[in-house]
């Protein structure tokens, strides 16, 4: 297990793991069921930075180093699948030539300029905030961008060949109850930390993986099942999803 959560890291972060591995196809193949912990790592070390230092610098400033930081932390893994899939599915293209352009490495304009308004729109929500909001929104938007993953993987059929296949194969229902469990635990104890409504927090999970089902049901239509590309796109758009709504949320009042 411990060997699987390992692997799991190499791949899904940039955050480097000491000594040499005995990679095993089936063990890395399991590792999203840690997709929640991964989660919790990252955004707990961008929290930490933020609760260190957050009364030094103003928020937008915080707000650039949130994106720059999940952009690293996560070695723009998920950033690449949002930009293939926005070109495969502005292309109007017929379902094969799709799955063609994601397989693509060049960056059409379509998506530069939907990844623009992306960066525009995750800078403004994050940049709303004060620092320790912040902490408090980027610690939970990891866990829950990652926990949506596991959803998205164990609901959807896959088309193609590539990486994600073996993800496809080893996802269970008991392993979307151990993330589902992992998500919930995590995202509740980070709202009890910072004193955060638990009935808000409950509501923003709920609607986040109710978005990113939402979001895979409609690209499925595209593709004719989900690939590695669209589960990193589909995280991606969660992660702009939680800020937002936690922003919103918080204007309007809700109890």
């Amino acid at each position: 297990m411990l060997t699987t959560f390992l692997l799991g890291l190499t791949f899904f972060t940039r955050i480097p793991v000491p000594g040499k591995l005995n990679f095993s196809e089936e063990k890395f193949n399991r590792a999203p069921i840690f997709l929640p912990t991964y989660g919790l790592v990252t955004g707990g070390i961008l929290a930490l930075i933020i609760e260190l230092f957050g009364r030094s610098y103003p928020g937008f400033f915080w707000a650039g180093v949130i994106i720059a930081g999940q952009i690293y932390l996560s070695g723009a893994l998920h950033i690449d699948g949002l930009l293939d899939s926005l070109d495969a599915i502005y292309s109007n293209r017929d379902q094969e030539k799709r799955l063609e352009i994601l397989k693509d490495s060049r960056v059409g304009s379509m998506a530069v300029a939907f990844f623009g308004a992306f960066l525009v729109l995750k800078y403004g929500s994050f940049a709303s905030f004060t620092p320790k909001m912040q902490a408090f929104t980027v610690l939970v938007s990891e866990i829950i961008l990652r926990g949506t993953g596991y959803l998205v993987i164990y609901s959807f059929p896959y088309v193609g060949s590539s990486l994600g296949r073996g993800f496809k194969d080893y996802a269970s229902t008991a392993g979307l109850i151990f993330t589902l469990g992992q998500t919930l635990i995590f995202t509740l104890g980070a709202a009890t930390f910072f004193n955060f409504s638990l009935i808000k927090i409950l509501i923003i999970l709920f609607l986040a993986y109710l978005f990113a089902f939402v979001v895979a049901a409609r690209w499925q239509r595209f593709f004719g099942g989900l690939t590695g590309d669209n589960y990193g796109g589909i995280m991606e758009l969660t992660g702009l999803f939680v800020p937002v709504a936690i922003l919103l949320i918080n204007k309007i009042g809700v109890a």
